[in-house]
């Protein structure tokens, strides 16, 4: 969960500033991960909108672990219900309509240093029975 919750706190922020550097989520995700935050963030930026608001998530719970691969896998409930989106001029673009909430699939990958946190390998929407 901690890990979680630092990612989600960087990625609102990169967010809330309209998807610029969005390698600030380096330390936080695998460097393929990455890759896939940085497409998105990109066309998040050239769109001009920007993120009002936080996210939340919980009832995580633990769906797989495997020591051989060093990745631990959760289920989690994000709640999105606290944000919206803006464009330059300050009007909502939220889409509508939009769940308040969105059940997830987040997969950790063990780093080689104990003492740090597992990096997210995957955000992947979970389309089986709702966590939220």
């Amino acid at each position: 969960t901690k890990a979680y919750a630092a990612y989600l706190k960087m990625s609102d922020l990169i967010a809330q500033e309209g998807g610029v550097n969005p390698e600030r989520l380096a330390p936080l995700v695998t460097p393929e991960w990455l890759k896939n935050e940085i497409v998105a963030f990109n066309k998040f930026e050239v769109s001009g909108h920007r993120q009002a608001g936080n996210s939340t998530f919980r009832n995580v719970s633990l769906q797989q672990i495997s020591e051989t691969l060093r990745t631990v896998t959760t289920y989690l409930c994000e709640d999105i219900s606290g944000t919206h989106f803006v464009d330059g001029a300050g009007a909502d673009v939220t889409p509508t309509p939009r769940p308040d909430s969105v059940s997830l699939e987040v997969p950790f990958q063990g780093t080689k240093d104990e003492s740090s946190e597992p990096l997210i390998s995957e955000i992947s929407p979970w389309s089986g029975p709702t966590v939220c």
